[in-house]
């Protein structure tokens, strides 16, 4: 629900994102808790574009029609900030990983996509099996 919040600052796109959080940093400093204002502060940091872009696209996006079928396999880092893991329902927590799984515990994520892999590949194996009798 929280991200569903914020949607409407994704039409304000990355640019509008920087000087939003920026104002927002400044005027809350009052009443909003110390971590959320240094949070906004961050946010606004003219470095942080990526970031900004980044969670325009996370608040924008939505699945088409035809992935909505799609079967998904979910891993998810137990120490992710960005995502906490209590917010989610993965196939997997990997213990100690963080938000950028591939890039900190690779060893982690190959051994995912190979179980994965071979529990699809299995699964299209018994569905060709069962067509050809």
């Amino acid at each position: 629900w929280r991200w569903r919040v914020l949607r409407p600052f994704a039409l304000l796109g990355p640019d509008c994102l920087r000087v939003f959080a920026s104002a927002a940093a400044w005027i809350g400093q009052p009443v909003l808790a110390r971590g959320t204002v240094r949070r906004l502060q961050h946010l606004a940091q003219p470095e942080k574009s990526f970031v900004r872009w980044a969670i325009c696209a996370v608040l924008r996006w939505s699945p088409s029609p035809e992935t909505r079928e799609a079967k998904v396999f979910h891993i998810h880092g137990e120490a992710d900030q960005t995502f906490p893991v209590v917010l989610t329902r993965p196939d997997v927590i990997v213990p100690g990983g963080t938000h950028a799984l591939s890039l900190f515990s690779p060893s982690a994520v190959n051994d995912f996509l190979a179980i994965v892999v071979g529990r699809v590949a299995s699964h299209r194996t018994s569905d060709y099996n069962s067509e050809a009798q």
